[in-house]
């Protein structure tokens, strides 16, 4: 109990400061949307969504080996020869795709950047910190170091929006943008570096455990860049198609869709391969099956109402924080992206059973044919559906991995999943959407005085039919310090 009081507190420190980095991301929506033009704003996604992109490939999966094979040792040179000679590889890889992005500045710039060769440039530079960054960022996941983790995490979007804020107001348009993403890149990485060199000291690897650490991330490639496929690939489909503004179009109302229910999954996919991989290294099943089933039915608590919530305000929400322009074109993407957002969850705490299993052949190879059945529907329903349909898309893909992933990951191991749960949810989400429907919120006090009214009025219909069993109160109380 001690150990899953300890998770959940902690699942509850991020999942505040995802609320800040989330939040920052949506301070800094309107800055773009409304200062840049519909284009540039097609053309700062299309970046997001490429430095998303190629750390998975260029990282050889070996950030998840680091949690996987390190976050239950104890020895601090075995720590060491993990650490090092994991980074060693990605310095090279990530050196090398640099170089690559950069001698092919011209075609891509061409094909997705509106013949802009000095931001790919620009996006060369920035990628070959952001893949170290990524697998930084996971050392502080792997031990659970909270406090860095949130620090590091808090601290990117601080800079970035500053920067950003500022390069946009002088006027440097897009430019300035990535500009600033670059700076925010370059402190981040020699702050994270400092960090974990005065934690685990300097030591040349002799690379000990290189080819078990590649046995297990490289079968990862596939699954990431799969899932990257089905995640963020609808945008290059978009501007290849239908030209950046329409990602312009797409982007805010993916964002919000997706963030909204983010927040509750980020904290999850952080904490639990480390917690789960040393509890089942100890041999206490009990409390891997425990960990697991509060982790489902506590973000389905939180995603449910959300998704019902920002469904019925999703033009309100977009006319707050974009352009009319922007709302009317986007605001029917949020109910797919968001549904897409909550079966993605709900992989994120079934899928570990996978891992703890070290079985991320069968994740990766469902991930490669969902990838291949999603960019073969955008294909045919972006030209025919616009934006809509690449939302529609996105949604049968992640229903279609919820969907594998359950069945190969229950063979292994299985955790009540209390359906009756659900259904309770679902029940007080539609009772607190009658009042939504009633009141017509406008504007950002309407609005956001319709969040908090709305979802008092959830957790009381959800306590009436009973929601929560005893022992649940009582394990919640004691999260919250009360007797």
């Amino acid at each position: 109990m001690k150990e899953l009081i300890r998770f959940t507190k902690n699942i509850g420190y991020i999942g505040i400061a995802y609320s800040l980095v989330s939040f920052s991301g949506i301070i800094l929506l309107p800055i773009l949307t409304k200062t840049l033009p519909i284009v540039e704003y097609g053309i700062w996604i299309q970046t997001v969504v490429i430095i998303g992109l190629i750390p998975v490939a260029a990282n050889l999966g070996l950030p998840y080996a680091l949690i996987r094979f390190s976050a239950s040792a104890n020895d601090k040179e075995i720590i060491q020869e993990h650490f090092y000679s994991i980074a060693c590889v990605i310095l090279l890889t990530s050196a090398f795709v640099s170089s690559l992005f950069f001698i092919f500045s011209e075609p891509i710039s061409s094909a997705l950047f509106n013949n802009n060769i000095f931001i790919v440039q620009l996006i060369s530079i920035i990628l070959f910190f952001e893949c170290l960054n990524a697998f930084f960022i996971d050392f502080f996941r792997t031990f659970q170091l909270i406090g860095q983790y949130i620090f590091f995490s808090v601290l990117r979007v601080t800079i970035l929006f500053i920067f950003i804020y500022i390069f946009i107001i002088s006027g440097y348009g897009i430019v300035g943008a990535v500009v600033g993403l670059l700076l925010t890149s370059l402190v981040v990485f020699v702050s994270q570096l400092a960090v974990i060199v005065y934690k685990v000291g300097i030591k040349i690897p002799k690379f000990l455990y290189i080819k078990e650490h590649l046995k297990f991330g490289v079968p990862i490639i596939p699954g990431g860049l799969s899932y990257w496929i089905m995640n963020s690939s609808d945008r290059i489909l978009i501007g290849f198609f239908l030209g950046e503004s329409y990602v312009g179009y797409y982007a805010p109302g993916y964002m919000i869709g997706w963030s909204a229910i983010t927040i509750f999954t980020a904290p999850l996919s952080m904490l639990l391969p480390s917690v789960l991989s040393k509890c089942y290294d100890e041999n206490n099943l009990n409390a891997v099956t425990t960990i697991l089933k509060y982790s489902f039915k506590y973000f389905l608590l939180f995603a449910i109402p959300i998704f019902f919530g920002i469904s019925l305000l999703s033009k309100s929400i977009l006319l707050i924080l974009t352009t009319p322009d922007i709302a009317s074109q986007g605001y029917l993407i949020i109910p797919f992206v968001a549904l897409s957002s909550i079966l993605n969850g709900c992989y994120v705490v079934i899928a570990q059973i996978l891992v703890l299993k070290k079985n991320t052949k069968i994740q990766g190879l469902i991930f490669i044919f969902i990838a291949i059945v999603n960019f073969g529907l955008n294909l045919f329903f972006i030209p025919y559906f616009g934006i809509l349909g690449a939302a529609i898309t996105t949604l049968i893909a992640f229903f279609l991995v919820f969907i594998l992933i359950s069945y190969y990951s229950f063979k292994d191991l299985m955790f009540n999943l209390d359906p009756y749960f659900v259904i309770k949810s679902v029940i007080a989400s539609i009772c607190m959407s009658l009042l939504i429907l009633g009141w017509h919120p406008e504007g950002i006090i309407q609005v956001g005085t319709s969040i908090f009214i709305c979802f008092g009025l959830y957790i009381g219909v959800l306590v009436l039919v009973g929601g929560f069993k005893k022992e649940e109160v009582v394990f919640l109380k004691s999260i919250l310090g009360i007797k």
